[in-house]
């Protein structure tokens, strides 16, 4: 069960501000928002010790999003939601247990 951690929170907030933000480049708010949410799982231990990304979160998901499209960025679009997707279906998919993670951890804040 996640759990909710107001540092976590703040954390996530901004994450989802900073990807609205329409003065900062979709490169720089993908990356952060990715650094910023896997910061946030591996702080609640949100992965399984037996997940691939579960030692680094950060640099596995970054490795394997940069393995799919160098500039993977690119073929990503920011929500109205705040939340980073993807047309192609593998960087969509690699993206997803962010938005999922994100999404429970501000629905439980607001429980």
């Amino acid at each position: 069960m996640l759990t909710s951690d107001q540092t976590v929170l703040d954390q996530l907030a901004f994450a989802r501000r900073k990807l609205l933000a329409p003065d900062i480049p979709l490169c720089l708010k993908a990356i952060s928002y990715v650094r910023i949410c896997c910061s946030a799982m591996k702080k609640l231990d949100y992965l399984p010790s037996n997940h691939q990304y579960h030692k680094t979160p950060y640099l596995s998901l970054l490795k394997s999003l940069s393995q799919t499209d160098s500039p993977w960025w690119n073929k990503c679009q920011v929500t109205y939601e705040g939340k980073l997707r993807s047309d192609d279906p593998i960087i969509d998919r690699l993206l997803q247990p962010l938005n999922n993670f994100v999404d429970c951890q501000l629905k439980l804040s607001a429980a």
